[in-house]
């Protein structure tokens, strides 16, 4: 079911680009999508890809070709949000690459992925649920690379953030996420 999802997820990509690159011409242009409808595509794509994320994060016994997938939607699901161009969608995406590559044990990239999710939360002034995560993802890149002073410092910001999330189902969600025991030896 999966591979389905994704084949289908593909094709959408395949043509919306096929429609975006032959736009200029002026026949084609007038039956090009409008920039609404190729807003609603990147959504529906970034959305649909991010949850086959984390299925695939779910997934008991992945093989490395589940792996590679993982990191192939991953990184599609980010590269469709971009093209919405909202922050917190942004954002979204850098923190489930940070996730994934710090539960496949990426270090640098985990690392590299959590410090732009953070960067983005606070020049945007991001708050709430995306903030708490933020600061989670940033704690777990730094326990997955041994770093226990700026583990600490991240992991106290995070447990805050979340306790501040206004949502009681979002806050439910984070701690349940955040409690899962993956904190590398840290705790």
């Amino acid at each position: 079911m999966l591979k389905l999802q994704h084949l289908g997820c593909l094709i959408i990509t395949i043509i919306f680009s096929y429609n975006t690159a032959f736009a200029a011409d002026a026949e084609v242009k007038e039956k090009a999508m409008t920039p609404e409808q190729q807003n609603a595509i990147h959504q529906s794509l970034a959305a649909s890809l991010f949850n086959q994320s984390w299925d695939l994060l779910l997934k008991e016994g992945r093989t490395s070709s589940d792996e590679e997938l993982l990191l192939d939607t991953a990184h599609a699901s980010l590269y469709h949000w971009r093209q919405i161009g909202q922050p917190v969608n942004i954002l979204r995406g850098q923190w489930m690459l940070s996730h994934v590559y710090t539960m496949l044990k990426h270090k640098e990239e985990a690392k590299y992925h959590a410090t732009i999710t953070l960067n983005l939360a606070i020049e945007q002034k991001i708050q709430d649920w995306d903030l708490a995560y933020a600061y989670s993802a940033m704690a777990r890149a730094l326990a997955l690379n041994g770093d226990k002073v700026g583990f600490t410092k991240y992991y106290k910001l995070a447990e805050e953030a979340g306790k501040a999330i206004a949502e009681e189902g979002d806050r439910k969600q984070f701690e349940d996420d955040f409690h899962d025991g993956n904190w590398f030896g840290m705790l």
